[in-house]
């Protein structure tokens, strides 16, 4: 297996204060959901700062651990989640450390 961390932000910046509620309290359903659709049952999630163009945003690591067959999923995993919530991208992060914006 290979351990894959997804970065995203599921926040605008234009977003009001009841959508940004309410995308921060569904997030975590949502990926669950997305990772159900390729098989994927077990992740770990957390809520981290992180900063584009200088500016902070409030953004969730997405750890998932995929066995050599399913690495393709990661790339379609990250970008149903980065269309979902209309970000530019996501980032992710291998078992290498090589990272990639999708």
């Amino acid at each position: 297996m290979k351990l894959y961390t997804i970065t995203g932000t599921p926040i605008r910046k234009d977003d009001s204060r009841e959508v940004i509620f309410h995308k921060l309290a569904g997030y975590t359903n949502t990926v669950a959901q997305v990772l159900q659709k390729y098989g994927h049952d077990g992740f770990t999630i957390y809520q981290v700062q992180g900063y584009r163009k200088g500016v902070a945003e409030t953004s969730f690591k997405i750890e998932l651990a995929v066995e050599d067959t399913h690495l393709a999923d990661i790339d379609f995993i990250a970008m149903d989640l980065r269309d979902i919530y209309e970000q530019d991208c996501v980032m992710v992060t291998d078992n290498n450390g090589e990272v990639k914006f999708i």
